[in-house]
């Protein structure tokens, strides 16, 4: 059974303009900038989180880069 996210956002693109927002002013400066290269690192942006046999692990490991990817992605959002 898939289970859909539901954000507490207002409704129409403005909500989400404004946690994009919030996202990049908090990785902004070195600090965020380090956090981002740590969450990079850790949470398997650019390599396989699959583990062989173990498939709970797997899907957690996913779990952690689809967040990963989505705080990059709403990042990467323009501002309106």
């Amino acid at each position: 059974m898939d289970k859909k996210i539901v954000l507490n956002i207002a409704p129409g693109e403005s909500g989400l303009h404004k946690i994009a927002a919030a996202f990049r002013r908090t990785f902004a400066g070195d600090d965020g900038e380090k956090v981002l290269e740590y969450l990079e690192k850790t949470c398997f942006e650019n390599k396989s989180a699959f583990v062989p046999g173990d498939p709970q692990t797997s899907a957690f490991n996913e779990g952690r880069r689809t967040v990963l990817l989505d705080i990059k992605r709403l990042m990467k959002m323009e501002e309106k």
